[in-house]
């Protein structure tokens, strides 16, 4: 029986989530789906626009099976730490695979990671204290390996893959991007009538357009 496992924050939970959880499903052929929810702050620290109860409820109504909390301590990370806390928990957890949303899904992330690694390991940018980790990473595979990591999926997924590898687990573990679709990250505006990103429902939320919101959550 195949296990599939999501890294997730559901902040709050909207029907780009039910995509994801459908299609990790398909693509594995998994008869579970594992989730691990960052719980009351979520990155950045901020607090999450539902308490983490309400979040797993509506993971679990559609399509989800169990949901583990990312401790604070990892949940409030950067995101090679946020992914080394969530990647540790699916694996105890024991999923066969890890579906993620991705910018460019013809991306190979694992083989991303390994060509990456040593060189991420002595790079001189990572001497510089005046940018954040993230930026040094880029920096670094820009010049190294001329692949721009500026997408904030990318750069988790290359985080997922970069913790595997840490545990010793990836040729156990199944790393599978899907693409994003209907709304990026950080649009601020829908431009489709079924899915919007989080950013945009915490907008509509914020200024109580709920007519209007009513249409990206279940």
């Amino acid at each position: 029986m195949t296990v599939v496992g999501l890294v997730t924050e559901y902040n709050p939970f909207h029907n780009g989530h039910i995509y994801h959880i459908e299609q990790a499903k398909q693509l594995t052929g998994a008869a579970t789906v594992v989730a691990v929810m960052s719980g009351n702050f979520v990155q950045r620290g901020m607090p999450a626009i539902f308490d983490k109860w309400t979040r797993a409820r509506f993971a679990l109504e559609h399509g989800v099976d169990v949901v583990y909390e990312l401790p604070l301590a990892f949940a409030v990370q950067p995101g090679h730490i946020f992914a080394r806390g969530a990647i540790q928990i699916l694996v105890d957890a024991g999923v066969d695979a890890i579906v993620f949303g991705a910018e460019h899904v013809d991306w190979d992330f694992m083989a991303l990671a390994k060509a990456a690694r040593e060189k991420l390991t002595h790079a001189a940018a990572f001497k510089d204290y005046s940018q954040t980790y993230a930026t040094a990473v880029n920096t670094v595979l820009q010049a190294e390996l001329g692949v721009s990591l500026t997408d904030p999926n990318d750069i988790l997924g290359l985080s997922y893959a970069s913790a595997l590898l840490d545990l010793g687990l990836a040729d156990r573990v199944q790393l599978q991007p899907i693409q994003r679709v209907a709304a990026q990250y950080h649009d601020v505006v829908a431009t489709d009538e079924h899915i919007a990103s989080a950013t945009t429902i915490r907008a509509l939320a914020a200024a109580e357009q709920f007519s209007e919101l009513i249409k990206y959550v279940p």
